[in-house]
């Protein structure tokens, strides 16, 4: 096959004479690769090569059944392919609006700055002058060179000749010349697998499962594209949880062969018709579980320190949930226990490859919990009571659903913490520092990022200015705070009546209201941990 100019590519890219086979990933490049592959076509660097399949055996899409021609398969260099796109604004036929959308949010600009000096790159918020390339490349090259000279002179800017040059020579990104290479008809889809598995482990390193995706898509035409991605999708429009499709299928070898590592999952065996076997029992696991975790607090898979103890989850709920005695509250306990604990913390992976055989070889929940037992005391979580705050640390996990339990409402707005997760970005539910950490540091108050100094609010009450500025029991009496939105957020009986008198505390006070509030949440956290 004759080698191809980035527009050609990108023309055929829309038109549907390439397509995207169902083993390929989807688009996952960050915007800086975007910007760092316009620089090297711009600058005539090496890109690589970009390796398409012909075939008319073959015809499973990535997203949606071809009609008419079969088109040329992109085997290696989809990444490249939608960047491409990306600059000119250029939807590929095989991605839909929603995919596209997401994609086209790493479009590049032209920047532009006070001193006339031009760059393509990222959106600089510090250029005086902002284009979008897309716009410029698709007009003729005087019209570009025009739009920018009048949108220089609006700003005030006089350019260099390096500026003023750049809006036309930008055009030889569409011109330069890509090397192509065609794989024949002779292949058959098991070896166009192989090679895209070899192709991704020689370059751009895939996750295991990723490769793992081509076995499936070989050995079960089309389940992957109508079945596996369908669901995450909808997982993540739903209910806003976006699973990693490599812990997805680490819980299928779990339950088909007690394997937590999937490339030692037997092949084919395990992608010809096991994973079709559990698959059912898996997806409808994953859903019940995101019911019971959003039930007690967990609205989304962010909010857990360890995804890998959401993996262990997963798979105890496939196994047992039909079970007569099966109580999720159980499993729950674990899962907190498991996050608080860092039970996956120095070498997750051998961990959870120990703790996957011993689910897959447990014949009840009793037994599972016995032999997954975590190591945690009373003592353990004071200590991490008395550890420094983090978001998305286990103390936030814990605080935030003992917060949720006692339906706690925000200190403004009559909203419980459960239904600001549900709220416009406004109200959604930030942490917040009783005594503010700066207005802390300067007044000589230490420790005010502990976890005892710490509360859940909703980002409209958490940006007022009396919150951030001042300490709790000047915002307290200013704002009419009531007593009973201090006690549900954990603050005891006698500091919330000094707040709201308008008592001032001083740096020894504070640290005995820190160790309060500390033994508050303790208390609260133990019936919670079964300690």
């Amino acid at each position: 096959m004759a080698d191809r100019t980035v527009k050609v590519i990108i023309q055929d890219a829309a038109s549907g004479e390439w397509g995207i086979p169902e083993f390929q990933r989807h688009f996952e490049w960050k915007h800086e690769q975007v910007a760092t592959l316009c620089n090297s076509l711009y600058k005539d660097l090496p890109i690589g090569l970009l390796t398409v399949w012909k075939t008319d055996e073959y015809n499973d899409p990535q997203t949606r059944p071809v009609s008419g021609r079969i088109p040329l398969w992109i085997v290696d260099g989809q990444q490249r392919v939608i960047s491409f796109c990306i600059l000119l604004g250029c939807k590929p036929n095989w991605m839909d609006n929603r995919a596209w959308n997401e994609a086209f949010k790493k479009r590049i600009y032209l920047n532009i700055n006070h001193d006339g000096e031009a760059t393509i790159s990222r959106f600089s918020k510090k250029a005086s002058v902002k284009i979008p390339l897309d716009e410029l490349l698709n007009k003729n090259p005087g019209e570009a060179w025009r739009y920018v000279q009048a949108e220089c002179t609006e700003a005030g800017i006089l350019q260099s000749e390096k500026g003023s040059d750049l809006p036309v020579s930008a055009f030889r990104i569409l011109d330069r010349v890509v090397p192509v290479t065609e794989v024949g008809e002779d292949k058959a889809v098991e070896e166009i697998a192989e090679l895209y598995r070899r192709l991704n482990q020689q370059g751009t390193r895939l996750r295991q499962a990723q490769i793992m995706l081509a076995y499936v898509s070989q050995y079960n035409r089309g389940w992957v594209r109508e079945e596996f991605y369908p669901f995450l999708e909808n997982l993540n429009n739903k209910d806003e949880w976006e699973l990693d499709p490599a812990h997805v299928l680490q819980v299928a070898t779990i339950l088909a062969e007690g394997k937590a590592r999937v490339g030692l999952a037997t092949k084919p065996d395990m992608w010809q018709s096991k994973v079709k076997q559990v698959w059912p029992n898996l997806r409808g696991a994953i859903d019940s579980s995101i019911l019971h975790l959003w039930d007690r607090g967990i609205t989304d898979q962010d909010m857990v320190p360890s995804s890998y103890t959401l993996i262990a989850l997963f798979a105890i709920q496939a196994k047992f949930m039909e079970k007569p005695s099966y109580d999720f509250g159980r499993v729950f306990k674990w899962f907190i226990l498991a996050n608080l604990s860092g039970r996956y913390g120095d070498a997750p992976l051998e961990t959870l490859t120990s703790d996957g055989r011993e689910i897959y070889q447990a014949s009840d929940l009793d037994e599972t919990l016995e032999k997954l037992t975590v190591d945690w005391s009373k003592e353990s979580l004071h200590k991490l009571l008395g550890e420094t705050f983090r978001d998305n640390s286990s103390q936030a996990l814990l605080l935030h659903v003992l917060l949720w339990s006692t339906r706690a409402k925000d200190l403004l707005q009559d909203l419980s913490i459960s239904a600001l997760t549900q709220a416009s970005q406004s109200l959604e539910p930030h942490w917040h520092h009783i005594v503010p950490k700066a207005w802390g540091k300067a007044n000589g108050f230490e420790d005010c990022d502990k976890t005892a100094n710490v509360t859940r609010i909703c980002g409209k009450t958490n940006t007022r200015s009396s919150l951030k500025s001042k300490p709790p029991w000047e915002y307290i009496p200013e704002l009419s705070i009531p007593k009973e939105r201090l006690i549900q957020h954990l603050i005891s009986d006698k500091y919330a009546e000094k707040f709201m008198k308008g008592q001032p505390l001083s740096p020894e006070e504070f640290k005995e209201f820190l160790q309060e509030r500390e033994d508050l949440i303790f208390q609260q956290a133990v019936p919670l941990l079964g300690l």
